[in-house]
């Protein structure tokens, strides 16, 4: 391959790469916008609280050990956190207050979860895993409606 066709598939890679990082840091534009930036951080929010449930019934199992169950936690609260996180910094238009207090809530309580989960794990008290992850489907129940609600 030529320099000039690798410097062309660098560069290439590089404006694609920034274009990605630019949608998905980039505040939103519009009521649309800001209604699906939420959908989306509440589906990220779901999906890492479904993938604790999925690391704590593997251990529970016997499947997963403990440090394998301990990074899954920890991957899950960091990538909740994140989301919620990144959201929370978009200012909404005046309408969208009560609805972004709701998605505040429930981002607290599942990064309270999470926590909780990594919490025990590091705490080597596994006994409480399968009382604190028993929360997570309720929690996951609440973060899909609120994701429909979102996006209508």
């Amino acid at each position: 391959m030529s320099r000039v066709a690798r410097f062309a598939g660098a560069a290439l890679t590089v404006v694609i790469a920034g274009a990605a990082i630019w949608y998905v840091s980039a505040p939103p534009k519009g009521s649309d916008g800001y209604r699906e930036r939420m959908a989306d951080a509440t589906r990220t929010l779901r999906s890492q609280v479904q993938s604790a449930r999925i690391w704590a019934a593997t251990f529970a199992g016997g499947d997963a050990t403990s440090a394998a169950t301990l990074v899954g936690f920890e991957e899950a609260e960091r990538d909740a956190s994140s989301a919620a996180s990144q959201f929370e910094s978009y200012e909404p238009a005046r309408r969208y207050l009560p609805l972004r207090s709701r998605f505040v809530a429930l981002a607290a309580d599942a990064t309270g979860a999470l926590a909780d989960l990594r919490i025990a794990a590091e705490l080597d008290a596994w006994g409480r895993v399968p009382e604190v992850a028993g929360r997570l489907d309720n929690l996951a129940a609440s973060l899909e409606r609120f994701e429909r609600r979102a996006r209508r």
